[in-house]
């Protein structure tokens, strides 16, 4: 199953539309299927938290690969499960699963939450403080 997107889409077309025309949008790299080239977009990463225990390796597929995108145009991408907005604001933050993250908008900071500070000591965990939306893929 797949999503079309247009961050600006005009109010006649069918496709959801939640970003401003100065919005920025966060999307996990492998949900992104196409997108317009007008749109800027630029590559980063979320790191994994740190392992448990010193001497443990980390392992580079824990990081979460994000592009931020900008500007005009459609963006399609993939969606498998349903698709939710959580709304977070300066006084209510946000932990989520980071496999569940789907990408995120507004003035958002993620941080990855180490598992000694989690509840129950879970590990891939993420944080958000700031206000916006997280976009989660979840049933």
């Amino acid at each position: 199953m797949g999503c079309f997107f247009s961050p600006l889409a005009p109010a006649a077309q069918p496709s959801p539309r939640f970003l401003g025309h100065d919005d920025v949008l966060f999307l996990r790299e492998d949900a992104i299927l196409a997108f317009d080239l007008a749109m800027t977009y630029e590559n980063g990463r979320l790191p994994s938290p740190p392992p448990p225990k010193a001497g443990l390796a980390r392992g580079e597929d824990d990081a979460l690969f994000i592009a931020q995108l900008h500007g005009p145009g459609p963006l399609v991408f993939e969606c498998i499960e349903q698709l939710f907005a959580l709304d977070v604001t300066a006084a209510q933050a946000a932990t989520v699963r980071a496999s569940s993250i789907l990408g995120w908008t507004g003035r958002l900071v993620p941080e990855t939450i180490p598992a000694g500070q989690a509840p129950g000591g879970q590990r891939g965990l993420i944080g958000f403080v700031g206000t916006g939306t997280v976009l989660v893929a979840g049933r």
